[in-house]
């Protein structure tokens, strides 16, 4: 066939992981040398990096293309050989195009492509596309050759990562640009409310003392004709509603700021103390249905350093996920958070007692988005997560 979509009806989550300088249009200098390496320890004419995106194969390194490919860098993603290596996120070779039903065979005609080997390459633990090498006349690829692709294919993973995570910093560095005017406006807001609800509270304190010197029975005027309520009835219901209103008010500010040392929290030393009481803040509308949080097995005074965003992020995302899983367990017995030092690092440990299936679900959860963090490392044991940060 021609053409041969193999990715047709697949997941496309691998595009969430690349963007911004992941795609860049410059050629990365740390890739470039890797394909030419490759082409010269496999004596092949051409080596890329290929990344299988939604309709298109993109070059993001090349070595020895023709001068078409050369400058489109891209194919379209069904006459590819690397879409098989994402669909199976194994090693795929060819040792003779022109007689492997496998493969589609628009650029054997057209470039007169024989041989192929290509290995995964990731983004975090996704497949995004292949480090690869062809040849123009058919060959059988040796071991030691797998063995030097396997070990480049590592090093484009690990450049892959660090240009996603340069395009999340950045984005972050325009977030916290962009959002703290936002969080200054809405705190400016909310610390006339506040106080004015500590001044009325004084007053429906006076207005209650007041009530009850009064008597009523003389006053028939003050009495509310529609509810039959007396005045010291009403007082009392005006004064547990304007309690839920601070309370609500407290929470909001509570919450705001919270948000806003996550998002604008760029500091790359901080204590355990400020990371665990804007994470619990944070994760405070998931736990409080599994029992809550008990963090008096923590130092708070010990000092991480990870960027407090990251390491706010990473703590109440672990929080909530939990506390979602206990409620759902309709288990009230909580998480219990414990901490000790080590060589540099901080281990905190979240214990409880959810069940295998959603610890499972956890971990994934975990390894889809912070498995690259710098800084971060998550290791489970039994019932335990144990979450390492730099300090």
């Amino acid at each position: 066939m021609d053409r041969i979509d193999a990715l047709a009806g697949h997941d496309d989550a691998r595009l969430d992981t690349m963007s911004g300088m992941v795609l860049a249009g410059e050629l990365d200098q740390e890739l470039q040398t890797i394909v030419e390496e490759l082409a010269s320890e496999l004596h092949a004419p051409i080596a890329l990096v290929s990344l299988i995106l939604r309709k298109t194969q993109y070059f993001r390194a090349h070595f020895g293309l023709p001068p078409d490919l050369t400058l489109t860098r891209a194919t379209d993603r069904d006459v590819s050989f690397c879409q098989f290596v994402v669909r199976d996120g194994v090693r795929f070779e060819v040792s003779d195009a022109q007689r492997d039903e496998r493969v589609p065979v628009e650029l054997v005609r057209t470039y007169g492509i024989r041989a192929y080997i290509g290995q995964p390459v990731m983004i975090g633990a996704c497949v995004v596309g292949s480090l690869c090498a062809i040849d123009m006349t058919p060959r059988e690829f040796s071991e030691q050759d797998r063995a030097q692709l396997e070990l480049l294919a590592s090093r484009v993973s690990l450049r892959l990562g660090e240009l996603a995570r340069a395009s999340t910093h950045v984005a972050s560095a325009g977030l916290e640009i962009a959002t703290r005017p936002v969080f200054a406006e809405l705190r400016n807001a909310l610390t006339p409310m506040i106080l004015g609800a500590g001044s009325a509270s004084v007053l429906l304190a006076e207005l209650r003392v007041l009530a009850a010197s009064v008597q009523l029975s003389d006053m028939s005027v003050l009495r509310n004709t529609s509810s039959h309520q007396s005045l010291s009835e009403a007082i009392a219901e005006l004064t547990d509603t304007w309690d839920d209103v601070q309370d609500a008010s407290r929470r909001l500010q509570a919450g705001i700021v919270a948000l806003e040392r996550t998002l604008t929290g760029a500091a790359s030393l901080t204590t355990l103390g400020d990371i665990l009481a804007v994470s619990e803040q944070l994760s405070l509308h998931r736990t409080r249905g599994g029992g809550g949080i008990d963090t008096s097995g923590c130092e708070p005074r010990l000092r991480v350093r990870v960027a407090r965003g990251t390491a706010i992020n990473a703590v109440s995302s672990l929080l909530s996920w939990m506390g979602v899983a206990l409620s759902e367990q309709q288990d009230l017995s909580g998480i219990t958070l414990s901490c000790q030092l080590l060589k540099g690092e901080l281990l905190l440990n979240f214990d409880s007692v959810l069940g295998e299936a959603a610890l499972d679900q956890i971990w994934r959860d975990w390894q889809r988005i912070f498995v690259d963090e710098r800084g971060l490392a998550l290791t489970r044991e039994d019932t335990r997560f144990e979450l390492r940060l730099q300090a």
